[in-house]
């Protein structure tokens, strides 16, 4: 399978990630708020890269994009019929409406899933999982079932939450 090339975000993110760690190493050590707060900066671009890299690999592997994965998972996960609304996947993606058409238009070509008229409203649509999508959807979670176990062990519940609040109140701070 031909890998894609990358395009101007993977540099941008990557010399991100560089520019933290090139300041950090440039600054002087000690224990100020601002040593940590590039240390911080730094791996948390290392963790996105690291996440951008695992969803590519995915991706490669399956030959769907990644953005078919979290359509497929979303719609798998959303109910037993494995039916949403476009609208429902554009609005939880934050994509546009040209967007989430594009890319759902992709998966229909490619077997993952089909359009329907929504009952409730005769101007929307709804999206349903084939066959095809239900076994991606099957497939992309026993994946993420199995790296996440190893994650998981890393910390025990009380540093789950504690990093889950540090995170959320680092978001927060820079929002």
């Amino acid at each position: 399978m031909a890998k894609r090339p990358k395009n101007k975000t993977d540099t941008d993110d990557d010399s991100a990630g560089r520019f933290y760690s090139a300041l950090l190493s440039m600054s002087v050590p000690d224990d100020s708020p601002q040593t940590y707060r590039r240390k911080v900066l730094g791996q948390l671009q290392a963790i996105a890269a690291l996440t951008r890299s695992r969803s590519k690999s995915s991706a490669d592997l399956t030959g769907q994009h990644p953005t078919s994965h979290l359509i497929t998972v979303l719609a798998y996960r959303v109910n037993e019929a494995h039916l949403i609304k476009v609208r429902e996947l554009q609005r939880g993606l934050g994509f546009t409406a040209g967007g989430i058409t594009r890319r759902l238009d992709a998966m229909v070509r490619e077997g993952l899933v089909e359009r329907l008229p929504d009952p409730e409203d005769g101007r929307a649509l709804l999206v349903r999982l084939t066959p095809a999508g239900v076994d991606l959807a099957q497939f992309l979670l026993k994946d993420a079932d199995h790296r996440s176990h190893a994650l998981e062990q890393t910390f025990t519940l009380e540093e789950w939450k504690m990093l889950s609040d540090l995170l959320h109140r680092f978001e927060k701070a820079i929002e």
